[in-house]
């Protein structure tokens, strides 16, 4: 089934290098459950790719803002999709 990418309202990418005391990603708990599905987009997008946000690190800094670049696209496509089918399954209880 073809999918609609309406533009979004632009976010700012977390910085990957943010991380807590025991090495993960550092989450924002103010975006809530869709910011966390962000954040579990962008690490199946890098870990399909081999990458982590720590290996991405070592990679020059071209690489690493391409990539990123790629994995927010990703991200952003996922959320719309989920959205999508959220307003859908409303609209069928209707």
């Amino acid at each position: 089934m073809a999918t609609t990418n309406r533009p979004r309202a632009a976010r700012p990418v977390r910085d990957p290098t943010e991380k807590t005391p025991d090495g993960s990603r550092r989450r924002d708990p103010s975006s809530g459950i869709e910011g966390a599905l962000e954040c579990a987009f962008l690490d199946e997008f890098l870990s399909a790719l081999g990458h982590t946000f720590q290996s991405i690190e070592k990679l020059t800094q071209a690489r690493r803002e391409a990539l990123l670049r790629e994995a927010a696209a990703y991200a952003t496509s996922r959320l719309a999709e989920i959205e999508s089918r959220a307003r859908f399954v409303k609209d069928l209880g209707r």
